[in-house]
């Protein structure tokens, strides 16, 4: 894929955040002249996990090998969230995921990279209507890992844990089609020490936004298509030398989802094109790195309470997914 077209996707994805955080509110004035009912449920959890692969090409002006090494990487995901019905049709969310992933898995050279996300969403949610919410939490874009850079818990490859503050909505077209898009800052919780050999001690400070989307058609009570995309930037700046940083991570692809005979009991798996992008420039020049490629994921996802007799039921009385991932290899929905 070309520059070109990176740009373009992330010019699609910064118009995306502008409409979730813009129109999140009009929406949430026009679904709430309905009437307001009391819940049925008194809670709706949701458990997931899942795993798969990624295999990518790099590019860019820093490699020699360009064309001739590519990344492997294993995935893991798993976490959970839990809806807690208030009063009429607003609700509270709280859940948290890690993610896991293993470069050069497959040629059993294995580096662990582990990134974490988790926090509450506030939102008002019409089972007839739609969905818009308020969302609060904590974004670990790296974590801990001593491999990738040597970095500091937290500050693996330069980017630290920021908090992450955004909006979700969704529209649910009929019985048959939802749209659902979120986005938000992420806003670093404090600066952090930069000290590299030949540059000045400083400090730098790292800012950022995340955005995403889902349409999906709900062919039957037992089986739903989705197309989806997410996208991550991370940028710092430090204050001691002429240098900047950006990280980007872009993904689109399609999932196909199956409500089992077990009460609600879903397995998934989907497929996706994947790019990141890692750019730094500086008085003594600019630097790309770039790996694109496929993924492929599958998992299972159990819930407890809510609806649970059919994937639109589910979707409309359980947890939302606003999670959108960083790379430095890969990322993972």
């Amino acid at each position: 894929m070309t520059a070109i077209k990176l740009l373009a996707g992330v010019s699609c994805m910064k118009k995306l955040l502008a409409f979730v955080l813009g129109g999140t509110a009009l929406m949430g004035l026009a679904m709430m002249s309905t009437a307001q009912a009391e819940p049925d449920y008194p809670f709706a959890a949701t458990g997931f996990v899942g795993g798969g692969g990624s295999w990518l090409e790099p590019e860019g002006n820093n490699i020699k090998c360009r064309g001739g090494c590519g990344s492997d990487i294993a995935h893991i995901i798993a976490g959970g969230d839990i809806v807690l019905p208030l009063q009429g049709y607003w609700n509270v969310q709280l859940g948290g995921a890690f993610h896991v992933s293993h470069e050069h898995f497959f040629r059993g050279k294995s580096d662990s990279l582990i990134q974490f996300q988790g926090g509450a969403i506030g939102f008002w949610r019409d089972p007839a209507a739609g969905v818009f919410g308020l969302e609060v939490g904590v974004f670990s874009p790296f974590g801990k890992d001593s491999t990738f850079g040597g970095r500091d818990p937290g500050t693996v490859n330069g980017f630290q844990t920021s908090i992450k503050l955004g909006g979700v909505a969704e529209y649910f077209f009929s019985d048959m089609v939802t749209f659902g898009a979120f986005g938000g800052a992420l806003i670093p919780m404090d600066e952090h020490p930069f000290d590299m050999p030949g540059k000045s001690p400083g400090k730098t400070v790292d800012t950022g936004f995340y955005a995403g989307g889902h349409l999906t058609y709900y062919a039957s009570e037992t089986l739903a298509f989705a197309g989806y995309t997410r996208f991550v930037e991370l940028n710092e700046s430090f204050d001691s030398e002429d240098y900047s940083r950006r990280n980007r991570s872009f993904k689109i692809g399609g999932k196909v989802r199956h409500l089992t005979s077990m009460p609600g009991v879903e397995v998934y798996a989907s497929g996706s094109y994947l790019k990141c992008e890692d750019e730094s420039s500086s008085g003594e020049g600019s630097r790309t790195f770039t790996e694109d490629g496929a993924q492929f994921m599958a998992g299972v996802k159990v819930r407890l309470g809510g609806h649970s007799d059919s994937l639109v039921a589910i979707d409309r009385s359980n947890a939302i997914d606003t999670r959108a991932w960083a790379c430095s290899s890969g990322i993972v929905d």
